[in-house]
């Protein structure tokens, strides 16, 4: 009942523009990452133009146990909330019972204050509780609030001015809580102050009397920013995490007897590398003697999780776990949340990175500084698409006039042949054909028909519609980062807005994209939000219209349809430029990514080491090769080892000084102990191998073959000899 009410009071929101751009908490397309990039632009802007900026981060008593029920509810009623709304809230809300047990001692008591914590409609409810607290402030103070964080903060060339107007903004901040009957904790309320010059003329304010301490650091929303914006505690608080988590996975592998590797990496994903990942858009940038304290972090845990040696190369290391550089990988995300960013011209956001970014190419002070991450993010963003920022941006839920999972579908979407279930792998092309066009012309006699089809190929992506009864074509030509989803969307939504400029009332639109027809009639089940789908529902919504989509079987030669695949083949190269249309941010994500393994890969091949493993992998993976394999880690961590190069033999024991010769004790040959005497030369093991060997002696029957050329056939059956081997000489590797 409570998730019903928070997506409904959220749709309301929204849409009645109730909670401020300045609250990032628990909203749709927000989030931590928004709030702080926008905060850090503020900053870094002041000090471009070599302004003081104080910040004060101030912490409630209580926040939600102390929210006044009668005045949340008088509020929403001067929002303009529906009634029943407030009347279900007050009555949730008032007299509820708490329950605390303590030493087999239960009590109950009743309150009429406050948010239950944990309730999915508690961070709404406060939200709105708050949302005009910025009315009290003066314009040239801002403020940004997360739930209940808030930071408020002035810039200003003079020192003693910034102070002064940030003690006047709190007091009417305070005056303001006082009228919510909610409080500050002082103790717990910090300011810090960045600036180019010295703060000696700064005083420190007061909150009810009580001094704030002027801090050189404080943590906002999980990150440690200090005065000088260097990063540095926040890189050893990460680094410190980080090597205490390691102790989990330590925990859970057990040497060679624990668990599987691959679990190990998902664990490392998961409980470190999030971690590391949060909010890297700001400290992205930072000296690399400070980011390669993360990327010791990484590197200890994928050679815990593969059970590898020291010695291992780390671009080995990392291209057998299938984990990418954490570089590269800062770098993706930064795109990434940019990009997100971009895409809403109304996003707080976006008014102060775009005017940083100005400021980053003509301002003196940036030409011996080096550029935010997210300011980098900014201009590989607009390499890649150069026109986000003219481009209108699609519909939202909170357009319509009621929200989409409300209503019912009022789409018709048709994908079935006939009655019966018809799989179109199991049918013949002829058959297929016969049973659309029976279809059709039992169903939709009169209708008219409007092929649609989008395409992408190597060179890029293009969308095309075609009317057959007046032989009327589009053809647009997209961006090469579009999906084939994206292209047969557009083509769709294109469509749709040239009927509504028609005089056509029945309208049958044809496609072979399956998934695009249930997409669109399965609107108000659509969890994902996508907003091509939105937009396409909006003007559908817009038409008096009967418009039925239904899915085609691709190339079984119906005619139409066949020409317009062609068509939209031609729009790639041919068709209008249609600039308006953003790639949708998912779309987006895939092409960075695959942009990013590119990268890697070049760095992959660059990297003047790892010749071992370069001669048996040749290219980066986004899986490692034992993923789906029934492998035991014991197995898992001897072949990857065998790949690696770097394994328990006499030659690699004597290189790092942990054996006193590297030659074989087991034969009289005289030669070292290396990986590939061990496994095919060595004579002390041929009974084993006559054993073990069945399909590498029969893959390899008639040429000469190394180790290597045995690794490199990457099959699992193979690599379960080369296992079973080891075991059966009694040689851990």
């Amino acid at each position: 009942m409570n998730t019903m009410i928070k997506n409904r009071l959220e749709w309301i929101s929204e849409k009645l523009r109730v909670i401020p751009p300045t609250q990032y908490g628990f909203r749709r397309k927000r989030g931590c990452n928004d709030y702080l990039v926008n905060f850090m632009s503020d900053i870094l802007t002041a000090l471009t133009y070599n302004e003081t900026t104080m910040v004060a981060s101030l912490d409630i008593t209580g926040a939600y146990d102390n929210v006044y029920i009668p005045e949340l509810c008088n509020k929403m009623i001067r929002l303009n909330f529906p009634s029943k709304f407030i009347r279900y809230l007050h009555s949730w809300l008032t007299d509820r019972q708490v329950n605390v047990s303590s030493n087999y001692i239960s009590l109950s008591r009743t309150t009429t204050r406050g948010l239950p914590q944990g309730s999915v409609l508690s961070p709404l409810l406060f939200a709105i509780y708050i949302s005009q607290i910025n009315v009290s402030l003066p314009n040239e103070i801002k403020s940004l609030q997360y739930a209940d964080d808030i930071v408020i903060y002035f810039s200003h060339k003079k020192g003693e001015l910034v102070s002064k107007n940030l003690q006047c903004a709190l007091n009417k901040l305070s005056t303001a809580f006082d009228s919510l009957q909610l409080y500050f904790n002082e103790s717990k309320c910090n300011t810090i102050c960045f600036s180019r010059k010295r703060q000696d003329n700064i005083e420190q304010v007061t909150i009810n009397g009580h001094l704030v301490p002027i801090r050189d650091n404080v943590r906002i929303l999980g990150v440690i920013l200090d005065h000088k914006l260097t990063f540095k505690q926040h890189i050893m608080d990460l680094v410190n995490r980080g090597s205490k988590d390691l102790n989990i996975i330590k925990s859970i592998i057990c040497g060679t007897k624990g668990c599987n590797p691959n679990f190990a990496i998902q664990v490392y994903k998961s409980l470190i590398r999030s971690k590391l990942d949060y909010c890297c858009a700001l400290f992205g940038h930072v000296s690399k003697s400070n980011l390669g304290k993360l990327d010791l972090i990484q590197n200890q845990a994928l050679r815990l999780a593969l059970g590898s040696f020291c010695s291992t190369p780390v671009i080995a290391l990392q291209a057998e776990a299938a984990v990418m550089p954490l570089g590269i990988r800062r770098s993706i995300l930064t795109d990434n949340l940019v990009y997100k960013i971009l895409l809403e011209n109304s996003h707080p956001a976006f008014r102060n990175m775009c005017y940083l970014n100005m400021l980053s190419q003509n301002n003196d002070y940036w030409q011996k500084k080096k550029l935010p991450l997210f300011i980098k993010s900014f201009n590989n963003v607009t390499e890649m698409m150069p026109n986000i920022m003219e481009t209108e941006g699609f519909k939202n839920d909170w357009d319509f006039e009621l929200p989409l999972f409300m209503e019912e579908n009022s789409v018709k979407g048709d994908t079935r042949l006939t009655n019966l279930e018809v799989s179109k792998k199991n049918t013949s092309k002829a058959t297929l054909k016969q049973l659309w066009l029976e279809k059709m012309s039992l169903s939709y006699l009169g209708y008219v028909y409007v092929y649609t089809d989008g395409s992408k190929t190597d060179d890029g992506c293009g969308a095309a519609f075609l009317i057959p009864r007046t032989n009327t074509t589009a053809l647009y030509s997209l961006s090469k980062y579009m999906s084939s989803y994206s292209s047969e969307l557009i083509a769709i939504y294109k469509a749709v807005q040239f009927i509504n400029k028609t005089q056509y009332d029945n309208v049958v639109i044809c496609t072979d994209s399956q998934a695009a027809v249930t997409a669109i009639s399965n609107y108000s089940k659509d969890k994902s939000k996508n907003q091509l789908i939105i937009s396409i529902v909006y003007e559908l919504k817009a038409l008096n219209k009967n418009i039925v989509f239904v899915w085609i079987p691709g190339h079984v030669s119906l005619d139409f349809n066949e020409r317009v695949d062609n068509l939209a083949r031609d729009a790639i190269t041919t068709g209008v430029k249609i600039p308006e249309i953003n790639v949708p941010l998912e779309d987006f994500k895939v092409a960075r990514k695959r942009k990013g393994m590119e990268h890697y890969q070049v760095i992959f091949e660059l990297t003047p080491k790892a010749h071992w493993y370069k001669n048996i992998v040749k290219k980066v993976s986004y899986v490692p090769w034992f993923k789906n394999s029934k492998l035991l880690r014991k197995e898992i961590v001897t072949i990857s080892r065998l790949r690696l190069g770097h394994a328990r033999v006499n030659s690699k024991l004597f290189a790092i000084k942990k054996y006193f010769t590297p030659l074989c004790l087991n034969c009289s040959l005289g030669v070292e102990e290396t990986i590939n005497h061990v496994v095919l030369q060595c004579p002390h093991y041929e009974y084993a191998r006559k054993e073990c060997f069945k399909l590498i002696s029969g893959k390899f029957k008639h040429v000469n073959y190394d180790i290597k050329d045995v690794l490199k056939t990457n099959d699992l059956n193979i690599y379960k000899e080369l296992g079973t081997f080891f075991v059966k000489i009694k040689k851990d590797i």
